[in-house]
């Protein structure tokens, strides 16, 4: 489990197709190509993304079938919970 203070220093070096995957995952659980359609991103941009934050640690990806469905992780859900107690902070993406 990542401290908050790794959350936060993840949360600063965040890019912009990360923020929007991140934004979207807050709601439901999505495949790539749900990602892709929902954000509006390339599919080398999301794969790019989805890698990045996966290794970041957060998110989570889970086989189902033949697809991979991801999810935020514990340190993603904190990191909304952090971002939500800044308020005044800059935005996500």
């Amino acid at each position: 489990m990542l401290c908050d203070h790794c959350i936060k220093q993840l949360a600063a070096r965040l890019d912009r197709p990360c923020g929007l995957i991140l934004i979207a995952l807050q709601r439901e659980s999505l495949n790539r190509e749900q990602l892709k359609t929902k954000t509006e991103l390339s599919y080398s941009t999301t794969q790019t993304a989805l890698r990045r934050l996966e290794g970041a640690g957060l998110i989570d990806g889970v086989e189902v079938g033949r697809s991979r469905v991801y999810c935020l992780s514990s340190a993603g859900r904190r990191f909304f919970a952090l971002y939500r107690e800044q308020k005044g902070g800059s935005r996500i993406c």
